[in-house]
């Protein structure tokens, strides 16, 4: 799975400080979180692709097949 976060400005410079302070062998975990925005869902090439103004998921097939499984 593919994600990429867009961070507004203010939360971008929140997230490089923790990236400064992060150490090898600690998790390091981001979260982003849109609230009542309108989300993109669309087929590009193989991949589906879940978007909004600041996120972006891209499934592969194989990660699309084992949603629909479950």
């Amino acid at each position: 799975m593919r994600v990429r976060i867009d961070f507004p400005e203010d939360l971008a410079m929140q997230k490089a400080e923790e990236a400064r302070n992060w150490n090898p062998g600690d998790p390091m975990v981001w979260e982003a979180e849109e609230l009542n925005v309108e989300e993109k869902v669309e087929v590009v090439g193989d991949r589906v692709v879940v978007s909004t103004e600041h996120l972006r998921v891209e499934l592969s097939a194989n990660e699309v097949a084992k949603i629909k499984a479950l």
